[in-house]
């Protein structure tokens, strides 16, 4: 693939409802449809599940002090996400949900749906996962006008 036929927008605002937004961290637009990324960067041990509203990082203080934050579901922030902005977009996208964390955290206890369209992945992993998309999916945009208008509003922010 041509670097060239890829493109990145970051830090994106995307309106919700009743006048609020969403931030979108990292789309990436790629022949093989769009990439959506949620950028974590936490450190200790992670848990959750996809279904659970918070996860929880509990980091190691001292001999054998914890402490615990809860955090929103990377999993249902990233299809938030990706729900509104397929209402801006042509419905007939192909989307693709990466929720990417630190090098720096474990991952405990992090139950998941067999069917989750939503890849979890370490910040080592990203270009092994992003390759192997790249290269074993086949070509979702066509390069019909009403997609190119579609990728429009995301390139003219």
């Amino acid at each position: 693939m041509e670097l060239e036929e890829v493109k990145f927008l970051f830090n994106l605002y995307i309106p919700t409802y009743n006048n609020k937004t969403t931030e979108i961290d990292v789309i990436m637009i790629a022949p093989q449809g769009i990439f959506v990324f949620e950028s974590k960067y936490y450190s200790g041990w992670i848990f959750g599940t996809e279904s659970q509203k918070k996860w929880t990082q509990s980091l190691h203080i001292g001999y054998s002090d914890t402490q615990k934050e809860h955090f929103y579901n990377p999993i249902m922030q990233n299809e938030y996400h990706i729900k509104y902005l397929n209402n801006i977009a042509n419905k007939n996208l192909k989307y693709y949900s990466l929720v990417v964390f630190s090098n720096d955290c474990e991952f405990k206890s992090i139950k998941r749906n067999k069917n989750s369209g939503t890849i979890l992945i370490h910040r080592y992993e990203l270009n092994k996962v992003i390759n192997h998309l790249l290269t074993n999916n086949n070509q979702a945009l066509s390069q019909s006008d009403k997609v190119k208008s579609s990728l429009s509003i995301f390139a003219s922010k």
